[in-house]
C-alpha cells in the first residue's frame, strides 16, 4: 500500500504543487493518499477509485446537472478526509466515507442531495458538526448506515442535523441488532444532544438508532409521506414534511424541492435556497405547498428579530414557491420575513402577510393565482416584483392594517385588478407599471398613499385610477386608458399634481379622462388628452370643486368636452378657473353638455406654464323690459333684464348693480344697488319708485362673478337704456258758465256783458290700466281772461289726496305762488277761494294743477273760475 501511495503522489506532483487544491472537473482516477484539498465539480463526470483515498485537507465535491459519480474500478474503496467534507449533488458507491484525525468539534461534514451506497459504512464520523439534508445512506452490508462517534462535549457537536434523509440497511428486521443510526460516546456525555431528523425516515417501522440515555431524536415520520412500496429518493424526488412539530430550523439547500404543509412553529426558520456551508443564499430550491402553509413566527416584541421565513434566490437561480392547488394559502405572522427572487404558483393567496416589516423582492408571481399578495402587516416593503397575466383577481391587496408598507418598483400585468388599497395609514407607491384588463390597476379605498412616478394602463372598460376615499397624493404619473376611465373619485380629497393621463380617442360619451363622481379631489397641473370622442370631464352631483382645485391643467386634445350632472337648481357650483383647453379661446359649447353650473374664466391662452390668464368680464345684459327708447303709457314698477357671462360663468353665483335718473348726466350722482346671489342667466325684476309721468328715465346695470370677484366694468364702458312715460292724455275745454242760472252752462254773451267761465280739465284716460300718480297738467289764459281766485273740483275725493295750485305771472314759467287744498271725503271742493289778492289776479297767465293721485280708470273734471274783461 505505502509503495504505490508514493508512487502516485510522484506521479501527481508533475501536475499539483504539494499544498494546492487538486481541482478536478473531468472524469477522474484517484487513489492513495494525498496531501492538499481535493475539489470536484462537474456536470455527469465520474470519478474512479482505484484503491483507498486519504485526504489530508478537505473533501468537496460540487456537482451540477447530472451530478458527479464516485464508483470503484474494482472492489470497494474506502474515502477518509482529515479536513472539512462537503458533498452536494453526489452519488457514491464506495465502501465507505469516513473521517480520521482528533478534533474538538471545529469540522464539519456537510451533505446535500447525495447517495451513499456502502460495502460498510455510508458515513462515519468522529466529532464533527453534521449537516445532512435530503441525503440517503445505505448500508448493503450488516452495518450501520451511519455511526457517530463523540469524544468531548464541544456544544458545536450536540446538534447534529440528519433532515430529509433515508436510512437503510441490509438487515430488515424489527428486532435486529443493527442500528441504522448509530451513535456512541467514549469520554463524553451523551445528555444534551439532540439528533434533528425532520423529515427522515427508515427502511423498517423501527426505525432503530442507538438509544444513548439522555440523546434525544426529533423527528415527524407521519408526515413524510413517503410511498412504503418505493424506495425514497431524497437525491432526486420530492420530500413531503408535516410542519406541525418542527423542532429544528429547517433548510432546503439550492437545487432541492421539498413539499410542506401544516404550521412552522414559533421561532422556527424555514431557509430556502441557501447553502448552509458557504452561508450563501444560492437559490434554485422548491416549495411545495401541499396543503396552506402558515409561518408562526416570532411575536412583535422589539426584541424579536423575526425573519423565520426566508427564501431568497438570485435572478438566475429563483426558488420556486407552488402550491397544490389554487385554494391554498402560504400566511405569514412575526415580522421581518424576507422572500426575494423567488416564483410562485398556483395558489388563492401566494402570500397572505399579517407580519411586520417584511420584504417581498424580485419575485414572480404568475400563474394560477387568485391573489398575488394580500399584505396586512405594517412596514411591509413590496419591491421590484413581477405580477403577470396569470392573477384572475388582485395582484396586491393592502388591507386596513398594512400602514408605512412601501409598494415600488413593481410589474403589474394583470388580467384583473392591479393594487387594491384598504390601508388607513400612509402608504408609499412608486415607480410602479401597471397594465390590467378588467379592473382597475389602482384602486384606493382608504387611506394617504403617497404616489408618484408610476405608469398606470388600463384596458378593456377598467379605470386607471380610482380613488374612493382617503386623502392620497398622486405626482408625476402616467395615466392611460382606453375605454374606461382615466381617472375616478368617488370620495375623499386625493390630490393629482403633475400626471399624464391619455386615452385613446375610442368613440364614445362614458369614457371621461377624469371622472369626479364625489369628493373634494384637486387636480393641478396635470397634461390630460386623448379624449376627442368622448368627454374630457366629468363632474357628478356630489363632487365639489371649489377655487383653486381644478386648476392649471392642460387638455391638450381640442375641444375637450365637460359634462356637469344635475340642474342649476340642485346642483353644486363647479370652478374649472385658469386652465388650459386646448385652444386659446376655448369653446363656451364645451361646457354646457350637462345641467350643472360650470365657471371657466379665467382660463389660460396656453398650455401651462406658459399661457397667460384671460379674463372676460361677467358683464352681459339681456332681454330688458321696458325696451331701449320705449314710450311708456304708464310708470312701471320693475324694471326687467337679464343677467349672464357668455359662459364663462355658467351657473356661479353673480351680483348686480343698478343706477337710475331722469337724465343721461344724472346717472353719475344717481344711488347704486347692489343685489348679489344669482347664477348666470337669471332673470332679474328691479323695483323702481318715484317715477313720474311725462319724464325720461336712464339706467345702467353691471354684473360680476361673486366667486372670484373679477371686478365690474367702469359704468362709462357700459350701454345706457332709457325709456319715456308719457303725460296723460287730458283735454282742455273752455266753457261759459253762469252762477246767477244755478251755475248751469249759458250760451255765449254779447261783447263786454260779464260772464263766468269755467275751464275745464276732463280725464281722458278712464282706460288706462294703473294709476297716475301724481298727475300735472298746464293751462295757458287767453289775453282776455283773467283768473278770480276761486276753485272748484268735481269727481274727485278723498283717495286722490291734495289739490296743487301753481301760478305763474308769465307763460313761460318762472317763480310761481302756490296754493294747496286737501281733499277730504267725498264732497266735491266747489268755488272755494285760495286766498288771492284782487291785485294779484291779472297777473296770472299760467296754472299747473296737480292732483296727487289719480287712480286707475277713474274720471273726473277739474275746474277754475274765470271773468271775461
Amino acid at each position: 500500500m505505502l509503495k504505490k501511495t508514493i508512487i502516485l503522489i510522484i506521479f501527481c506532483g508533475a501536475l499539483f504543487q504539494c499544498g494546492l487544491a487538486l481541482d478536478i472537473n473531468t472524469n477522474y482516477s484517484l487513489g492513495g493518499v494525498y496531501s492538499q484539498d481535493i475539489i470536484i465539480q462537474g456536470d455527469g463526470i465520474t470519478i474512479t477509485l482505484t484503491q483507498g483515498v486519504d485526504i489530508r485537507g478537505e473533501l468537496r465535491v460540487i456537482g451540477s446537472g447530472q451530478g458527479v459519480r464516485i464508483v470503484c474500478s474494482d472492489g470497494k474503496w474506502m474515502i477518509r478526509a482529515e479536513g472539512d467534507i462537503y458533498l452536494k449533488n453526489a452519488t457514491l458507491d464506495i465502501s465507505s466515507l469516513e473521517t480520521f484525525g482528533s478534533t474538538v468539534g471545529n469540522k464539519k461534514v456537510s451533505l446535500e442531495k447525495t447517495k451513499i451506497t456502502a460495502s460498510n459504512r455510508a458515513l462515519f464520523a468522529e466529532n464533527r458538526i453534521i449537516r445532512a439534508r435530503f441525503s440517503s445512506f445505505i448500508s448493503t452490508g450488516a452495518n450501520s448506515p451511519v455511526a457517530l462517534l463523540y469524544t468531548n462535549d464541544n456544544a458545536a457537536l450536540k446538534n447534529p442535523v440528519l433532515e430529509f434523509c433515508y436510512f437503510q440497511v441490509a438487515d430488515t428486521s424489527s428486532t435486529g441488532p443493527v442500528a441504522l443510526l448509530n451513535t456512541y460516546t467514549e469520554s463524553a456525555s451523551a445528555s444534551g444532544r439532540t439528533f434533528d431528523l425532520e423529515g427522515s425516515c427508515f427502511n423498517n417501522t423501527s426505525k432503530r438508532y442507538n438509544t444513548n440515555t439522555g440523546v434525544t431524536y426529533d423527528y415527524s415520520p407521519a408526515g413524510t409521506a413517503y410511498d412504503p412500496t418505493t424506495e425514497p429518493d431524497p437525491v432526486n424526488g420530492i420530500l413531503k414534511i408535516s410542519a406541525s412539530n418542527v423542532n429544528f430550523d429547517k433548510i432546503i439547500p439550492p437545487g432541492v424541492t421539498l413539499a410542506v404543509s401544516g404550521t412552522l412553529p414559533a421561532g422556527r426558520k424555514l431557509k430556502l435556497g441557501y447553502n448552509e456551508d458557504t452561508g450563501v443564499y444560492e437559490g434554485g430550491a422548491t416549495l411545495i405547498c401541499s396543503s396552506s402553509f402558515t409561518v408562526v413566527g416570532a411575536d412583535n416584541a422589539a426584541s424579536s428579530v423575526g425573519d423565520e421565513f426566508h427564501s431568497e434566490g438570485t435572478a438566475a437561480k429563483p426558488n420556486e414557491i407552488q402550491g397544490g392547488s389554487v385554494g391554498l394559502y402560504l400566511n405569514l405572522y412575526g415580522q421581518q420575513h424576507n422572500i426575494k427572487y423567488t416564483n410562485f404558483n398556483n395558489f388563492s393567496y401566494a402570500i397572505r402577510n399579517y407580519a411586520s416589516g417584511v420584504k417581498i423582492q424580485n419575485n414572480n408571481f404568475n400563474n394560477n393565482i387568485a391573489t398575488a399578495v394580500r399584505n396586512y402587516g405594517a412596514n411591509t416593503t413590496v419591491q421590484y416584483n413581477t405580477f403577470s397575466a396569470g392573477i384572475s383577481s388582485t395582484a396586491l391587496r393592502s388591507e386596513d392594517t398594512a400602514s408605512s408598507s412601501n409598494y415600488s418598483n413593481n410589474t403589474f400585468n394583470t388580467a384583473a385588478a392591479g393594487l387594491d388599497i384598504s390601508t388607513n395609514g400612509a402608504l408609499t407607491i412608486q415607480n410602479n407599471t401597471f397594465s390590467s384588463r378588467s379592473s382597475a390597476p389602482l384602486r384606493i379605498r382608504a387611506g394617504n398613499a403617497t404616489v408618484a412616478g408610476n405608469t398606470f394602463q388600463a384596458a378593456d372598460g377598467a379605470t386607471g385610477v380610482w380613488v374612493d376615499s382617503g386623502n392620497s397624493t398622486f405626482t408625476g404619473n402616467t395615466i392611460s386608458y382606453t375605454s374606461g376611465k382615466g381617472v375616478r373619485t368617488d370620495g375623499g380629497s386625493p390630490s393629482f399634481t403633475g400626471n399624464i393621463i391619455t386615452g385613446n380617442n375610442v368613440p364614445g360619451t362614458a369614457i371621461p379622462a377624469i371622472y369626479i363622481s364625489g369628493g373634494t379631489p384637486t387636480f393641478r397641473q396635470n397634461n390630460i388628452g386623448g379624449y376627442t370622442n368622448g368627454r374630457a370631464l366629468y363632474l357628478g352631483a356630489s363632487a365639489s370643486v371649489t377655487v383653486g382645485n381644478f386648476s392649471q391643467n392642460n387638455f391638450n386634445s381640442p375641444n375637450p368636452p365637460v359634462y356637469s350632472s344635475g340642474t342649476d337648481a340642485t346642483s353644486p357650483i363647479y370652478i374649472l378657473e385658469q386652465n388650459y383647453w386646448g385652444a386659446a379661446t376655448p369653446a363656451s359649447a364645451n361646457f354646457t353638455g350637462g345641467g350643472g353650473p360650470v365657471d371657466y374664466e379665467p382660463w389660460l391662452n396656453a398650455p401651462y406654464p406658459g399661457g397667460t390668464l384671460i379674463f372676460k368680464r361677467a358683464e352681459p345684459i339681456s332681454g330688458i323690459n321696458p325696451s331701449h327708447q320705449s314710450q311708456l303709457s304708464s310708470i312701471p314698477a320693475n324694471i326687467y333684464f337679464g343677467i349672464d357671462d357668455l359662459g364663462y360663468h355658467n351657473g356661479t353665483p353673480l351680483e348686480y348693480q343698478f343706477r337710475i335718473a331722469d337724465s343721461a348726466s344724472g346717472l353719475l350722482a344717481a344711488t347704486i344697488s347692489t343685489n348679489s346671489g344669482f347664477k348666470a342667466k337669471s332673470t332679474i325684476q328691479h323695483a323702481v319708485s318715484g317715477l313720474l309721468r311725462g319724464k325720461t328715465y336712464y339706467w345702467q346695470a353691471r354684473v360680476q362673478n361673486t366667486t372670484d370677484h373679477q371686478g365690474y366694468t367702469d359704468w362709462l364702458s357700459l350701454p345706457t337704456y332709457q325709456f319715456s312715460i308719457n303725460e296723460p292724455r287730458l283735454i282742455l275745454n273752455l266753457s261759459a258758465w253762469d252762477t246767477s242760472v244755478g251755475n248751469t252752462q249759458v250760451s255765449q254773451r254779447s261783447a263786454g256783458e260779464a260772464i263766468y267761465y269755467r275751464l275745464a280739465f276732463k280725464n281722458d284716460e278712464s282706460s288706462l290700466s294703473t294709476t297716475m300718480s301724481p298727475v300735472t297738467v298746464t293751462a295757458i289764459l287767453p289775453e282776455d281772461v283773467y283768473w278770480n281766485g276761486d276753485l272748484r273740483v268735481t269727481g274727485l275725493n278723498s283717495g286722490n289726496g291734495s289739490v296743487t295750485l301753481r301760478a305763474y305771472e308769465n307763460i313761460a314759467g318762472g317763480a310761481p305762488k302756490t296754493y294747496t287744498t286737501t281733499l277730504s271725503g267725498n264732497a266735491d271742493l266747489t268755488y272755494t277761494s285760495l286766498g288771492i289778492p284782487q291785485g294779484d289776479v291779472y297777473k296770472y297767465r299760467r296754472f299747473e294743477l296737480t292732483i296727487t293721485t289719480l287712480p286707475a280708470q277713474q274720471g273726473g273734471a277739474f275746474i277754475y273760475g274765470s271773468i271775461v274783461k
